[in-house]
């Protein structure tokens, strides 16, 4: 027969859901003891009832308090039997032999084969027939075992603390308005932005688009708009090209693997959303009017990091700029986790003992997440 000891299971990313039992199977669970099974069936439809987070903290401080009362348990019962060894072994011997009990022995139990014995006060039971070293190493290992187990519940409070506070460091830290979009800075300080999709191409020109800016569009379909941000100075050549090999990675001409592409710079007076007569025009896509200055580009796109191991991003000039380690990129078939890979490898191999150690910090994902297209390959110099 079952013992009752009503509990409500938690199991991560699924309902919990409540027992009478509590269930070998499901040992590995996070549980809530109740006092009774009508009390766990009322807190588990109760409309108040805990949060996961709440029910897996309750849990790890109880299970903590109980490791914690257990090593100091198991360890100073088995201290004690050690410093009375003798006594007790020589107990139990004049016991089988002339049948007397002897101190530290008080009673025997022999239908339930058990001896008790009292040692500074407290009193024990053990086996008759158990030879009181294994008893002593018996009680030690399970010291031990409750031992392993605190470490791991700390360890489990220390990573939630670690995740608070970089949560907590994560909200302190500012986020600029143009990080929704891509986006880099050129190697004479000039912002440049550039859409995602349809729905940031229409936000980057009606929102963030100012007079003195400059547009840039792919000569293919399939591009993003960029923008250069003029910030009331003049935008210089250089600023120009840079943007243009930005906005270039990532159009279609990345995916047809071409070694150059053709881009197009205009003014914002030119980019509208009027057609003529009553058509329409889709989300994220503008009309062009007049004349349009083009730029050839090489399609190379470099990524590196910089002195707080943050990841920069953009044509070659900007990046050796800001970057302490970098590499290139051009159109190719490597993709995913090799590609990865790969960077984050071939950027660990150019720092030395001291900066290893923070890459491994990175995950390769990371890097994955600006590759054009997710797909490429190393540039050869």
């Amino acid at each position: 027969n079952l013992k009752p000891e009503p509990v409500i299971y938690f199991k991560e990313n699924k309902e919990f859901f409540v027992s009478p039992f509590k269930l070998n199977a499901l040992a590995d669970l996070e549980v809530e003891k109740k006092e009774s099974f009508s009390n766990a069936i009322r807190d588990f439809f109760s409309e108040k009832k805990k949060t996961k987070a709440e029910i897996i903290q309750e849990g790890r401080e109880k299970n903590l308090d109980k490791c914690l009362m257990e090593e100091k348990k198991f360890k100073e019962q088995a201290d004690l039997f050690m410093r009375n060894r003798e006594d007790i072994e020589n107990a139990i011997k004049k016991f089988k032999e002339e049948k007397k009990i002897a101190k530290p022995i008080i009673e025997i139990l022999e239908k339930k084969g058990t001896i008790v014995l009292e040692l500074d006060g407290v009193k024990f039971s053990i086996s008759m027939n158990t030879q009181l070293k294994n008893e002593i190493n018996r009680l030690y290992e399970k010291s031990k075992k409750a031992g392993r187990k605190i470490e791991k519940i700390q360890k489990l409070f220390l990573e939630k603390i670690n995740i608070k506070e970089e949560i907590k460091n994560k909200d302190i830290e500012k986020k600029e308005w143009y990080e929704q979009f891509r986006y880099f800075h050129t190697s004479d300080g000039f912002l440049v932005i550039a859409g995602k999709d349809a729905d940031t191409n229409e936000k980057l020109i009606k929102k963030y688009c100012r007079k003195n800016d400059i547009v840039l569009h792919a000569h293919i379909p399939g591009s993003p708009f960029g923008i250069i941000r003029s910030e009331g100075g003049e935008i210089t050549t250089e600023a120009k090209k840079e943007a243009a090999q930005f906005v270039a990675c990532y159009s279609r001409f990345w995916i047809l693997k071409l070694g150059l592409a053709d881009i197009y710079w205009v003014t914002p007076e030119q980019v509208t959303k009027k057609v003529p007569g009553h058509q329409s025009i889709k989300k994220g896509s503008f009309m062009i009017y007049g004349k349009r200055n083009f730029l050839r580009v090489e399609l190379r796109f470099t990524i590196g990091l910089d002195d707080k191991f943050k990841i920069v991003k953009g044509p070659l000039d900007s990046v050796k700029k800001r970057a302490k380690y970098f590499i290139t990129l051009t159109p190719g078939e490597k993709e995913g986790k090799e590609l990865a890979d790969e960077i984050k490898s071939k950027l660990e191999k150019q720092m030395g003992k001291e900066d290893k150690g923070k890459i491994k910090n990175i995950n390769p994902d990371e890097f994955l997440k600006i590759v054009p297209y997710g797909k490429g390959d190393f540039f050869k110099r």
